[in-house]
Parts: structure tokens; C-alpha cells; sequence
């Protein structure tokens, strides 16, 4: 048994902090190799705090995990306003962990905005 495990099974608060620690760095740094290049690693626009997202359903699977929803569903708003092809890249999200976008899915998020962007598009072509 190593020197580690004999503390935790004793109980040291010092050692199950490291331990916690550890866990969680990789953890986060798992999650940012994941963000493709450019990409802000944690959004810090307005649209976290906008009540538009609250209705959308938790969701925190991989790989949308903590994507930010306001920035998926910008993302969907512009391809569908220019009338590109539907392509969800979740790795080209920020992450968020504020406010109404927390948890929200960003995939479902991204869809939204597609229809949004492309219901305006249509409109225009029509008139």
C-alpha cells in the first residue's frame, strides 16, 4: 500500500485535499484539450445571464458537458441565417458554469438558434 492510501484510510484532511485536487485538475484539463484552438476556454458574455435559456432541459453529457448554450445557440443562429449546412461542434463552444445557461443543452440550444436564423433568412428571401 502506498504512502498516499495509508493517509486517506486514516482519515488526513491534507491528503484527501491532494487527492480532490488532482482529481479535479485533471479533470478540467481533460475538458480544455477538448476545446479546439481559438476557442475562449470560459464564456463570459451577457447572454449567461438571459432568462431566454432557463426553459431549455439540463443536460450534462459529453461531449456538450458545460458547453455554453447561449453561444451554441449563436452559432446555430448564424449558420441558419446564412443557410449552411446544420454541423454541431460542440468542441468550438466555450464552457459556462453561469446562470441560466448552466447545465442547459447546448446541442438543443444550437438547434434553436439554427431554426431562429433560418426562419429570418426565409423571411427576407420572401420579401
Amino acid at each position: 500500500m502506498n504512502r498516499v492510501s495509508v493517509f486517506v484510510m486514516q482519515g488526513d484532511f491534507h491528503a484527501k485535499q491532494l487527492i480532490y485536487s488532482i482529481l479535479v485538475t485533471t479533470w478540467i484539463l481533460q475538458r480544455v484539450l477538448r476545446t479546439a484552438p481559438g476557442v475562449p476556454m470560459i464564456c463570459k458574455k451577457a447572454h449567461r445571464h438571459d432568462p431566454f435559456f432557463e426553459p431549455l432541459p439540463e443536460d450534462q453529457s459529453d461531449p456538450a458537458r458545460h458547453r455554453c448554450a447561449g453561444c451554441a445557440y449563436e452559432a446555430g443562429y448564424n449558420q441558419g441565417k446564412r443557410g449552411e449546412r446544420r454541423i454541431f461542434s460542440p468542441e468550438n463552444l466555450p464552457f459556462s458554469q453561469a446562470g441560466y445557461v448552466r447545465h442547459r443543452a447546448a446541442e438543443e440550444a444550437f438547434e434553436l438558434g439554427y431554426s431562429a436564423g433560418e426562419q429570418e433568412r426565409l423571411q427576407k428571401e420572401s420579401v
